[in-house]
């Protein structure tokens, strides 16, 4: 049974967004899979590589892990096979597949440079290697608090994934992933296919993900959207700041409730410094007593001293 380790994604363990995030690049690639051999490298538990493979004329998924593979295999569609092999060392004729993915691979991998040399060997002409990875920058500032992450090896900003990728491809066109607010049209009779418009193209340098399309030829890449849902995120946050907003209540209620508590304990601990510092100053003046000196000398009375 495989368990999530916060790398490798498994459908109905992660979080939605994190799922979103990955299974968004396959629904991407599936628009290039059109009765093409496709080999996803690096395919984890083989969610992706069965989407795509509804397209494609022939799949196969391959992934370093014995687990991973065997679930994949178990969960397997549309005639997509899967076997465990490295990402750089492939084991496949030249010119033998017409889409090949590897996402969120190469970061994870210390032969990345022979994964992209692999890729470009057997592309055929006419194909397309999709790649994707975190945007270094960008990661390293939302991993403050947590740190490096353990699973890479290598991240990549945007001059150099860019540069390693042209000297194995003639062709290579670079995409942002960004999670950013729609405003969506669309109903229950509207069919799969998206038309969209981008006001404003992001900034390379600053996206969270960088996808590159490579290829041996020109190739014209439409940008592509991808909707998690037909929610209406305006009212989904505004359920969300009602939620707050009753946390906030009820801490605040508490928070009151311990401003109380603290002050009823402050006056407790005053009156019981006062008593203390009366008791005290009584017990002095009574140490200094004639009558007192004299019964001790007698033996009679307390026995006060006078320094105390």
């Amino acid at each position: 049974m495989l368990t999530f380790t916060g790398e490798r994604v498994i459908p109905g363990a992660v979080e939605p967004d994190l799922w979103n995030e990955h299974v968004s690049r396959y629904y991407f690639a599936r628009e290039f899979a059109l009765n093409r051999r496709l080999l996803d490298i690096g395919c984890g538990t083989g969610y992706g590589t069965n989407l795509m493979g509804a397209l494609a004329q022939q799949s196969l998924g391959i992934d370093i892990s014995p687990e991973a593979i065997q679930y994949a295999v178990s969960h397997a569609k549309n005639g997509v096979q899967f076997c465990v092999a490295s990402a750089d060392v492939l084991p496949v004729p030249d010119q033998s597949f017409g889409l090949i993915t590897a996402f969120e691979v190469i970061e994870h991998i210390s032969g990345w440079k022979t994964l992209i040399s692999e890729a470009a060997r057997i592309l055929t002409l006419d194909g397309v290697f999709l790649v994707s990875t975190p945007n270094k920058v960008y990661y390293a500032e939302t991993r403050q608090s947590a740190g490096p992450n353990p699973f890479h090896v290598h991240e990549f900003e945007l001059t150099e994934f860019q540069n390693a990728l042209e000297q194995a491809f003639p062709q290579v066109v670079l995409f942002a992933q960004n999670h950013q607010d729609v405003l969506a049209f669309a109903g229950e009779n509207s069919v799969n296919s998206l038309a969209g418009y981008i006001s404003v193209p992001p900034v390379l340098a600053d996206s969270h993900f960088f996808l590159a399309i490579c290829s041996k030829k020109p190739l014209a890449v439409p940008a592509f959207m991808y909707a998690a849902s037909c929610g209406n995120l305006l009212r989904d946050r505004e359920t969300y700041i009602g939620l707050l907003k009753q946390e906030v209540a009820s801490l605040t209620q508490e928070l009151t409730a311990t401003r109380a508590e603290l002050l009823r304990v402050q006056n407790q601990l005053e009156r019981v410094t006062a008593d203390s510092t009366r008791l005290q100053s009584e017990k002095n003046v009574a140490a200094q007593s004639k009558w007192l000196r004299l019964g001790r000398r007698l033996g009679l009375g307390p026995n006060l001293q006078e320094n105390t």
